[in-house]
């Protein structure tokens, strides 16, 4: 006999809750990032070639970072979806449990009045 898989809405509780701590500290990691920006200009020598390398540096750095946050902007809204659909199955999943177990419960009634 094949093996029966059973859904256990603790675990897709457990997979909401893990869901929301994600979303929330990466939605903090991207507010922090979104406050970085690195623009190296001064010092000694402001002309010269190492202020010039340090000014392409500098956008360099920014063009990555920029990259990088529209990433994690993302990830941060998949965070968000798969939620909302956790929430859904969660929801779904008790719908047709319960419906279940009203029309077991009404076959056990009729059941009873037939062998009664």
């Amino acid at each position: 006999m094949a093996g029966i898989n059973k859904v256990s809405l603790g675990h897709i509780e457990n997979a909401r809750t893990e869901t929301d701590n994600a979303a929330a500290h990466f939605g903090v990691m991207l507010k922090n990032c979104e406050s970085i920006s690195l623009n190296l200009v001064g010092g000694h020598g402001e002309e010269g070639v190492y202020q010039q390398k340090l000014a392409v540096f500098s956008q360099e750095w920014n063009r990555v970072l920029g990259e990088f946050l529209e990433d994690e902007r993302k990830f941060v809204t998949f965070l968000g979806e798969l939620r909302e659909r956790l929430q859904q199955a969660h929801g779904l999943y008790q719908q047709n449990e319960f419906r279940n177990t009203e029309v077991i419960g009404e076959l056990g009634k009729r059941l009873d009045e037939l062998g009664g």
